[in-house]
């Protein structure tokens, strides 16, 4: 956060960054935990619709504590969407797919907000206005970069320890998504940069 590096702060420049972590927290977690779901629905589960949760309703997936994290600390969490994979036709591939479900959807964010960014960086006059608008834009691109590339990390309970029980072990589909019911998804969301 520019808050915590130092130096001069543009108090525009950290309202800019808070409002894209707001947008983070009340868009891109609900986004990455309904894509677990839909995929995970579209595989033969049917618990997360269910429960309520393939929605982009952000109550339903936001967690006070984890939101409140990712704000100050840049690092939160968000409410585990539920998937049980024993409904799964092939549960080591089922698992794999819904796991990666999550990032794919943050990288989709991503790329999406760096098309916005690169289009009024073309085709707006620049001004101050302009100038924050872009710098939301980059700091919305790179948290959802983040938090993609940091929930591949295979370690407990990160997607990416998920995928890769999936993928090592015949037995891993039986429990690799049910410690989603027990455990907090961790998610980082750290620092800025440009789109380039």
């Amino acid at each position: 956060m520019t808050l915590l590096r130092g130096g001069a702060v543009d108090p525009l420049s950290v309202i800019i960054q808070i409002l894209a972590t707001l947008v983070i927290v009340f868009l891109a977690l609900p986004l990455h935990e309904l894509a677990h779901g839909w995929v995970a629905y579209k595989l033969g589960d049917p618990t997360a619709k269910y429960e309520g949760r393939l929605t982009l309703n952000p109550l339903a997936s936001i967690d006070p504590m984890g939101a409140m994290f990712l704000l100050l600390f840049g690092i939160g969490w968000a409410k585990p969407v539920p998937i049980d994979s024993r409904y799964f036709k092939n549960p080591r591939s089922g698992v794999a797919l819904t796991s990666l479900a999550g990032p794919a959807a943050n990288l989709l964010a991503s790329y999406v907000g760096c098309v916005i960014y690169y289009a009024i960086a073309a085709f707006a006059p620049y001004n101050a206005f302009v100038h924050y608008i872009l710098l939301f834009f980059s700091y919305f691109s790179f948290i959802n970069a983040v938090l993609a590339v940091f929930n591949l990390v295979p370690l407990p309970p990160l997607d990416g320890s998920k995928i890769l029980a999936a993928l090592l072990s015949d037995r891993a589909p039986e429990h690799a998504l049910h410690d989603r019911h027990a455990a907090h998804r961790f998610r980082c969301a750290h620092g800025s940069a440009e789109c380039a």
